[in-house]
């Protein structure tokens, strides 16, 4: 979900979004009457940002010096761990398949 709503520049950050009293109109924290949001064939009702987890953040944050050609772990890509290879797979196909609907 974080990979999806960040290649699509809808990671919003709360604060400002509080601040710039945009918290009502994106369903922050109250449910809308509709679907606002769908990722991957889930219906949101409220802003889906709330439900992303410290880890996604991370992950997404290892992604962007991933992308410029730099493992986290020392050594090639069979020293990498398997959880963090697989995150960036999921990463990857998010921002291909955004890029692929512009």
């Amino acid at each position: 979900m974080a990979a999806a709503l960040a290649a699509k520049d809808k990671l919003w950050n709360c604060a400002e979004c509080r601040k710039a009293k945009l918290d009502g109109a994106r369903h922050c924290r109250e449910k809308s009457p509709f679907p606002m949001y769908e990722i991957n064939g889930e219906k949101f009702y409220t802003c889906p940002v709330g439900h992303i987890t410290r880890e996604s953040y991370e992950a997404l944050a290892l992604y962007s010096v991933y992308k410029d050609g730099f493992l986290p772990e020392a050594g090639g890509i069979m020293d990498q761990d398997n959880r963090i290879m697989e995150q960036m797979r999921i990463i990857a196909r998010a921002v291909h398949e955004a890029q692929k609907k512009k």
